[in-house]
């Protein structure tokens, strides 16, 4: 810990033993390790020493928010370090943070080597449910942990078939998920509250300046993430061929996301082929994506399951109006009509009702435009949810530290 604080730069690449000499000597340990950081001599006394461990370095919503969450952290005065099984293309950004990061497959394989590293720290904090084997080595070892879940429905499927996921939320010292609904997915398996904590974000009205609009062009409406069914992008076709030709005249549907179900991927490029109204865009990055909401006059969101989502705040940030499935955070705030055009996941119907109230209605826009940067200030402002985790982690460490002294008394 003391040269990770003070040396990470060193201790993380070494000029005279490169990838390929390691991979050359050690034939026999296939499992290789890679470690980033930056030298920091000056180091000062640190509140706490946090290790955040994600499933991935994707530029997913899990990924962003635990990176976001420990940039601030480490602003805050938190030693934070990273791990990761997998390398991805967050990385540069926890680089351009100073932020060391460890990618080692071994993380979510229960292997001693991650437990012996991890009682370095003050407190582990565990991303997604796929952290499991992180909560296991952490109670084994008895280090304070939490472990912060965004999945939501999609967890039933693992759930159900997983006694090992079971088994290692009852043992979990705290848990946190971004909404209610997916508390209570996970309540019937612990003996203790589920906290909730709703995702704040980062203003991203300092990255992208408004961009002027013409009048009479047409509402285009932005749907965007990731192709795959949870996403409901099959959902906004459906609804698309309910819809008059004088309502497809007068608008535009850009569908945005990685392509990871190729048959959904093959169905929308079809579809937008035979149509003048629906274009598709493979992935982009962060930035890239918050250009497209600022460009964008309706954000949609046809998810069946969510805990957000994110997009939906950056929208409400940039004063856009939103049409979505009512699941998430979001959905739980936001006061319909109001904050918000929602209708009920899986409603291809009702989806089409609010696209043709979004293009023929331009009072309606205003009004949730207006409402919009209001609703992102007071529910998802990253600097009251940035406060109110760093309040579950020192409750993590501090219950952690009595629950150890009270054994201690007990031995005695």
């Amino acid at each position: 810990m003391f040269l990770l604080k003070r040396w990470a730069g060193y201790t993380c690449h070494d000029p005279y033993f490169p990838a390929n000499m390691r991979d050359w000597l050690y034939a026999d340990s296939p499992t290789p390790i890679e470690m980033w950081g930056r030298n920091a001599p000056a180091t000062t006394v640190s509140k706490a020493d946090v290790l955040f461990v994600s499933h991935d370095l994707s530029w997913s919503g899990a990924p962003l928010i635990l990176f976001q969450i420990a940039k601030w952290c480490k602003e805050a005065g938190f030693f934070v370090t990273a791990m990761s099984p997998k390398n991805g293309p967050l990385r540069e950004k926890f680089r351009e943070a100073g932020i060391p990061l460890v990618v080692d497959p071994l993380v979510v394989t229960g292997h001693p080597s991650f437990t012996a590293f991890a009682q370095e720290f003050d407190c582990v904090i565990a991303s997604t449910i796929f952290g499991a084997p992180v909560i296991r080595a952490a109670r084994s070892a008895d280090i304070p942990h939490l472990w912060w879940i965004h999945e939501g429905r999609v967890a039933e499927h693992y759930l159900s078939k997983d006694s090992a996921l079971r088994e290692a939320l009852a043992m979990a010292d705290l848990i946190v998920t971004p909404d209610t609904r997916s508390s209570q997915v996970y309540q019937p398996f612990i003996d203790r509250p589920v906290r909730v904590l709703s995702y704040g974000i980062p203003d991203p009205s300092a990255k992208v300046q408004p961009a002027p609009r013409s009048e009479t062009k047409p509402i285009e409406f932005l749907l965007l993430g990731t192709i795959e069914n949870r996403k409901g992008q099959q959902l906004l076709l459906e609804a698309l061929r309910k819809l008059s030709d004088d309502v497809l005249q007068k608008t535009r549907f850009r569908i945005v996301g990685r392509a990871h179900d190729p048959a959904i991927t093959e169905e929308i490029k079809r579809a937008g082929q035979k149509s003048s109204y629906l274009s598709y865009e493979d992935g982009v990055s962060p930035d890239a994506a918050l250009a497209l909401i600022r460009d964008t006059d309706v954000m949609l969101c046809a998810s069946w399951d969510e805990t957000g989502p994110l997009i939906l705040m950056e929208a409400l940030a940039l004063g856009k109006p939103i049409l979505s499935s009512n699941v998430g955070a979001v959905a739980e705030h936001l006061s319909p009509e109001a904050e918000g055009l929602f209708f009920s996941p899986g409603d291809a119907d009702a989806l089409a009702r609010g696209i043709v109230r979004m293009a023929l209605e331009p009072e309606l826009r205003d009004r949730l435009s207006r409402n919009a940067r209001r609703s992102y200030e007071k529910y998802f402002s990253f600097e009251n949810f940035a406060e109110n985790f760093v309040t579950l982690l020192m409750e993590a460490i501090s219950s952690r530290k009595e629950r150890r002294a009270t054994d201690k008394a007990r031995a005695a």
